[in-house]
């Protein structure tokens, strides 16, 4: 299915539920074709996180981040230094 840049303003959200629909749409410019929008093939976020837990690459019982159980050494004054430094 094709359709012009300003029909495809108008009705964004019917075309973006064609698509997750499974739908192409190819998007044209005074009739060119410049992009094409179909559905994407990647999960989202919490279904690949939810794998790796399965897996046993991660854990966690849902709370918020603790941090790191021995936190990185870090030389007083040091980041300060380095930002100064990369600005130069």
């Amino acid at each position: 299915m094709q359709v012009g840049i300003r029909e495809l303003k108008n009705r964004l959200s019917e075309y973006v539920e064609r698509v997750k629909n499974g739908a192409e749409v190819t998007v044209t410019d005074r009739g060119r074709p410049v992009a094409v929008l179909r559905r994407t093939d990647r999960a989202p976020i919490a279904e690949v996180v939810s794998r790796w837990a399965a897996d046993g690459i991660v854990s966690w019982q849902g709370g918020k981040p603790r941090g790191c159980e021995r936190p990185p050494r870090v030389r007083p004054g040091r980041a300060a230094a380095v930002v100064l430094e990369d600005r130069r």
